[in-house]
C-alpha cells in the first residue's frame, strides 16, 4: 500500500503510465461499428506498448492504470443514462479476482457522474481469448436485464474490442431488451491483419 506507483511499461516512479511511455501509445485507427451499435470505439492500438499496459492491468492487477484508461474512454462519449459493461467469465473473474471491463466501466461511470449499471450477464462459459478470427466473429451470447435498460442510452464498455463480437451480442441483447442506443467503447483495438501504422 505505501509502495509508489510505477509505470507498468518501463517501471518508472510516478504516474502510470508514465508521460514518456503515453506518448509510445498509438491512437487506434477508426473502428468498424458493431451490429447494433450507434457508434463504436477505441482509444489506442493494440501493439506492444498498449499490449504491456493491458496485461499488467488484467493479469498482474495494476489497477493504477484505470484512471488513465477510463479518461481515455470518457473523452467525446456521447450523453447516455447509463455505463454497463461487457462481463468476462465467471472462471476468468474467479482467475483474476476481477472483472476487468467492470472496473473500467465503473470508473468511466465515475468521470461521466453517469450511473454504472451491471445489465449483462453471459450464458455459457465460452470465452474469446486464444480463439481464431472465424471464431471470435461469433461471439459470446449475453443476456440483459429489461428493467435495468428499457428506454435508456447505454455506454458499453470492454477492455479490447478485436472482431467486435463481443459489442455486437451484448448490444443485441440490449437492444432486444429495450436500450434506445447503444454506444460502444474499448481501450484498445487490434489492429487489422496487413495494416501498418495508426
Amino acid at each position: 500500500m505505501f509502495l509508489p506507483t510505477r509505470c507498468p511499461l518501463c517501471a518508472t516512479i510516478g504516474p502510470a503510465p508514465c508521460v514518456h511511455c503515453r506518448d509510445r501509445l498509438v491512437r487506434a485507427s477508426p473502428v468498424p461499428d458493431a451490429d447494433g451499435c450507434a457508434s463504436t470505439r477505441a482509444c489506442y492500438r493494440y501493439d506492444d506498448a498498449a499490449r504491456s499496459m493491458m496485461l499488467a492491468f488484467k493479469y498482474r492487477n495494476r489497477r493504477d492504470i484505470v484512471g488513465f484508461c477510463a479518461a481515455a474512454l470518457a473523452g467525446g462519449a456521447p450523453p447516455v443514462d447509463l455505463v454497463t459493461w461487457a462481463p468476462s467469465t465467471a472462471s476468468r473473474v474467479r482467475d483474476r479476482g476481477f472483472d476487468q471491463a467492470e472496473v473500467l466501466a465503473r470508473a468511466v461511470a465515475r468521470v461521466l457522474r453517469t450511473p454504472a449499471v451491471s445489465t449483462l450477464r453471459r450464458v455459457g462459459n465460452g470465452h474469446q481469448t486464444g480463439l481464431g478470427a472465424v471464431q471470435r466473429r461469433v461471439g459470446p451470447v449475453f443476456a440483459a436485464r429489461p428493467r435495468r435498460v428499457a428506454g435508456r442510452r447505454v455506454l458499453l464498455i470492454d477492455d479490447i474490442v478485436t472482431t467486435g463480437s463481443t459489442f455486437a451480442q451484448a448490444a443485441r441483447a440490449l437492444g432486444s431488451s429495450g436500450a434506445i442506443e447503444v454506444h460502444a467503447r474499448a481501450v484498445c483495438a487490434t489492429p487489422a491483419k496487413g495494416s501498418v501504422g495508426g
